[in-house]
């Protein structure tokens, strides 16, 4: 399949990774990042940025690098230093958010029933949408490696982060996990957000930019109105109209005003 991206070159997230062992001075930790990381495994099918992500308690981004800005609208350096939270509250759907970080966690206590020097063989991923800086949701892959230290503590996450629009798949929030043996045996599970016990999103439910636009509708105004109102593109406006009509199976906006006032979200 043809695809219109130029995904970063493997090799600059392989020297990061390597300069980080360099800078520790730490040889295991370079053995670690070679397992865990080897760029002659990795290939991206659509536009792709990857992460960094110091482990608990800050999980901070130290690191983001790739399409980012044509993927989200966003700048990298717009979110390194910062917490996991933060990037969250600006790309991932307010409604999916708890349930991502409740995958992130059930994760985090799957590695911690096996051992240690097995968690290089776990690879997790995640099936889900962010949001591009218009309004648009753009569904995508990430796929994660955890480096634990000697004691099973997480010190490093690195996610990667797949655009995959192109295929055009419905992408609703999963988790996969991936055990691959000293064998080369392969054992995948697969998780939906009810087989692990979580409340999933309620269907139609709006983010508070989606009501802000549906509370404009409703008074009568038009896209053009409400985008100067909020201070927004009016193709945006337009988007998260689309976007709306999708979510709650509304045919137009009368019926879509009409929904945000019978479930009181507006």
């Amino acid at each position: 399949m043809e695809t219109n991206h130029i995904p970063v070159a493997p090799q600059r997230w392989w020297d990061y990774w390597q300069s980080r062992a360099e800078l520790a001075k730490d040889e295991e930790l370079a053995g670690v990042l070679k397992r865990y990381f080897n760029p002659d495994i990795i290939f991206s099918t659509g536009q792709y940025f990857f992460a960094v992500i110091e482990g608990a308690p800050t999980l901070k981004i130290a690191h983001l690098q790739g399409n980012m800005e044509q993927m989200t609208g966003h700048k990298p350096e717009q979110f390194v230093g910062k917490s996991l939270l933060d990037i969250h509250q600006v790309l991932i759907p307010s409604e999916d958010s708890p349930i991502l970080l409740s995958f992130s966690q059930f994760c985090i206590n799957f590695l911690s029933t096996i051992p240690s020097e097995r968690h290089n063989q776990v690879k997790f991923s995640f099936y889900f949408n962010i949001l591009h800086k218009t309004g648009k949701l753009v569904p995508v892959i990430q796929q994660d490696s955890i480096y634990t230290n000697a004691d099973g503590i997480p010190e490093y996450c690195f996610s990667f982060i797949t655009d995959v629009s192109h295929l055009k798949a419905k992408n609703d929030l999963v988790c996969t996990i991936l055990i691959i043996d000293e064998k080369g045996n392969q054992q995948f599970k697969y998780f939906s957000p009810n087989q692990l016990g979580l409340q999933a999103a309620e269907k139609g439910l709006l983010t508070v930019r989606e009501r802000q636009i549906i509370s404009g509708l409703a008074e009568g105004l038009s896209s053009k109105q409400i985008a100067v109102n909020l201070g927004i593109a009016f193709h945006t406006v337009n988007t998260h109209r689309q976007n709306m009509l999708a979510k709650t199976g509304c045919k137009n906006s009368a019926e879509l005003v009409k929904y945000a006032l019978e479930q009181a979200l507006i």
